[in-house]
């Protein structure tokens, strides 16, 4: 298959263009994912370096704002003997793809391209303002570098406002860390403080403290138990904002599901506690088209991807042994030699500590969030009801049309002898069987007293379909008769698809 492929690149490349060596070619799917990848002069190597071309679909051989159709089916391979341009609008930071891209996508496998990006911030952000200013370079990042990679994405960002205190040093739950060490019984609560100074249930189990029954504790227990009920009184709508993130977090998911988008998470400290329970909540296949990035989070629960830094104050506090199993951290170290500790000193900040372009921490979140666009499926429209009507036909045979359904049976879709017939009537059949996105069509017909046929649209040889035109989800055949497959002269009809 790969020397097939090579042969078909060069022979590209020998009958319509030439490009420098400096070019960058690529050939990619037709969602935008980019398959190979190099100089034009090297295209040769590319492709017998890597994998070769699945032996069906649709794929595209970009140079620039180029692009030339390859189509492959039962490994054979066809090739479009014109380019047409990816030619780009942006409306609202939104790209919209060409429509001739868009025809080729919607007919090949159906997708819906629409992917939104949520980023959820931890504790510390009094305003909404302040933490949207923390998420600014990332959504800059996801709107510009992101989109040009990604070009027939509808791509949305949006901060999911995770309102804790107005200082991270007197949010509850570190005010209640800091009681702890005051009274020396931090390491005796350490499992129990660990998940207070992060998860939004904040409250201390009764049956933890009565792990202490040591004489030495009693004073101790009991004084901080009291200073704990009583900051909790006192900060009762600090917890109702994380019950609230909860909540819109379950919200968005359900919201891009129900609108068939790709939802890709991202959340910092505390800001990713949320994403397991929330993905959790959802169907296989809603989560499926869900993918999470849990950046310095302190737990074991993370669906999908996590980073943190290895000296990571707070992620280090919270490994406990035979408590939870949050994953290794990683070195990281900054091109300018500073220190990337930020105000707190804890190595754990957004900005200073792991999105910054001077850290290593920078190019590997970036480089995973490509990952995810590349990897999390798009919604596939379900097509499962067409519409069908004649516009003529012309032919001395009598010849009978049919389509197939999921089920595997067959149903008519007319009957028709003699020339110059019109039916401006039309006929829905639900259920109907795709293949590679194409209704799976069957043609027989009578002449010479013997049957001819039936023939299916399947396959290569002796297919007496032709699609002329695309308008949306109208499909245009010209057909053959059976009695000659290959001439196209026939008869007309429209399809129509509609979406379950």
């Amino acid at each position: 298959m790969k020397k097939n492929i090579t042969i078909l690149i060069l022979f590209i490349f020998a009958t319509h263009f030439s490009w420098s060596s400096e070019n960058a070619c690529q050939i990619v799917d037709i969602t935008g994912k980019i398959l190979y990848i190099n100089s034009c002069q090297n295209i040769e190597n590319l492709i017998n370096s890597n994998e070769g071309l699945p032996s069906n679909g649709i794929y595209f051989l970009k140079n620039k704002n180029h692009f030339q159709k390859i189509k492959r089916k039962n490994n054979k391979t066809a090739i479009s003997k014109s380019f047409f341009s990816d030619s780009i609008s942006t409306t609202e930071n939104r790209t919209s793809f060409s429509k001739a891209m868009r025809k080729e996508a919607s007919l090949s496998n159906n997708y819906y391209f629409r992917t939104n990006f949520f980023a959820i911030n931890g504790i510390g952000y009094n305003s909404y303002l302040k933490a949207q200013n923390n998420f600014a370079s990332l959504f800059s990042y996801i709107k510009k570098d992101i989109q040009v990679l990604f070009p027939q994405d509808t791509i949305s960002t949006e901060l999911i406002f995770n309102k804790t205190s107005f200082n991270i040093y007197t949010d509850l739950i570190q005010s209640i860390l800091l009681k702890a060490e005051e009274l020396e019984i931090k390491e005796k609560f350490l499992a129990d403080i660990g998940s207070l100074l992060f998860l939004p249930s904040l409250y201390i189990m009764d049956e933890l403290l009565n792990w202490i029954s040591d004489g030495e504790y009693e004073n101790k227990v009991k004084e901080f138990t009291e200073y704990r009920d009583n900051i909790i009184m006192e900060t009762i709508p600090i917890i109702g904002e994380n019950t609230a993130t909860k909540s819109k977090l379950r919200n968005a998911l359900a919201e891009s599901a129900n609108n068939k988008s790709r939802a890709i998470v991202l959340g910092h400290s505390q800001g990713g506690m949320y994403t397991y329970e929330a993905f959790n909540s959802f169907p296989d296949l809603d989560k499926s088209h869900f993918y999470s990035l849990n950046i310095a989070v302190p737990t074991d629960k993370n669906p999908n991807w996590f980073l943190g830094n290895d000296n990571d104050w707070i992620l280090n506090t919270f490994r406990i042994p035979l408590i939870n199993d949050i994953p290794e951290s990683e070195p990281n170290s900054s091109d300018d030699g500073r220190d990337f500790g930020g105000e707190s000193g804890h190595y754990h900040e957004w900005l200073k500590s792991y999105y910054n372009p001077h850290l290593a921490s920078y190019s590997k979140i970036n480089a995973a969030i490509e990952n995810a666009f590349s990897t999390v499926p798009y919604w596939e429209k379900i097509f499962n009801t067409v519409t069908y009507q004649l516009l003529w036909y012309y032919s001395a045979a009598e010849s009978t049309i049919d389509i197939a359904k999921a089920d595997g049976s067959w149903v008519t879709l007319g009957t028709y002898g003699g020339y110059d017939v019109i039916d401006p009537s039309t006929k829905t059949v639900s259920n109907i069987l795709l293949q590679d996105g194409y209704p799976v069509l069957r043609v027989q017909s009578y002449n010479d007293y013997r049957w001819w046929g039936p023939y299916t649209s399947i396959g290569y040889d002796d297919n007496p379909f032709r699609i002329i035109s695309i308008d949306n989800d109208t499909l245009t055949y010209l057909m053959s008769d059976a009695t000659s497959v290959s001439t196209y002269d026939d008869a007309s009809f429209k399809l129509t698809l509609v979406i379950q």
